[in-house]
């Protein structure tokens, strides 16, 4: 690589901070009741997305393609799994633990999701590099749209029922809608990553994506801020 670019500055200087902030985010949520499964759960979600930042450091000044394209793999599918995770927790909150923890269909979700990453983590030739950035990982287009589709279908899926548990309260309306506007924000960094990584706009995309990447941050907190529980 010639030089430090947007993004490598973006993830040296500022993503061990925001690990730190997640780390602790998940710590606070669990400290409320570490027995509550929904709790559990977005405390999984948070520190689940510190483990995607440091993923995305821990590769980041490697020049070994091969570790970089699976470490660019791992980040992508943990990024997914806390996306996951936040699904989990908004269905216990809205539905009850009993209602999902101890049915058959909370671990027809989980294999469904294991069957999901495996068909991704499968796709031929999914991370390539270009001989202008060698060592800068590029998603191929099935890669781009599938993980596009995936996430999408994830942030959905939180957003309905999320909505709808909106929809049933009376009280705690004003503090649940920060929650509904953090998971707008996580889905804009879902955007920007994606296109970042299929390179759709070239290096002129750099340093807007780098930018975008700090609403991660903005969306945990909302999130965060935003929990409730009935």
């Amino acid at each position: 690589m010639n030089g430090l670019t947007p993004r490598m500055l973006t993830l040296a200087i500022a993503f061990p901070i925001v690990i730190v902030i997640f780390i602790i985010l998940g710590i606070l949520v669990l400290r409320k009741d570490s027995k509550y499964w929904g709790n559990r759960f977005f405390a999984l979600f948070f520190w689940l997305t510190a483990a995607t930042l440091f993923f995305n450091v821990f590769y980041l000044f490697s020049t070994n393609d091969a570790f970089i394209t699976v470490f660019n793999l791992v980040t992508v599918e943990a990024a997914n799994i806390s996306f996951f995770a936040l699904l989990l927790g908004i269905l216990v909150i809205s539905k009850g633990e009993d209602e999902i923890i101890h049915r058959k269909k909370f671990y027809a979700l989980i294999m469904l999701m294991i069957v999901l990453i495996v068909i991704q983590v499968c796709i031929p030739n999914a991370v390539y590099f270009e001989s202008t950035d060698p060592h800068d990982p590029r998603w191929s287009l099935p890669m781009g749209l599938y993980e596009f589709a995936f996430s999408t279908a994830l942030m959905v899926a939180v957003y309905y029922f999320s909505f709808t548990f909106y929809q049933e309260l009376s009280e705690m309306r004003s503090k649940f809608r920060r929650y509904l506007i953090g998971i707008a924000f996580l889905y804009i960094t879902l955007i920007s990553v994606t296109i970042d990584n299929l390179n759709i706009f070239g290096e002129s995309y750099a340093l807007i994506g780098a930018a975008l990447n700090f609403c991660v941050l903005i969306g945990a907190l909302l999130i965060y801020f935003g929990i409730i529980r009935k």
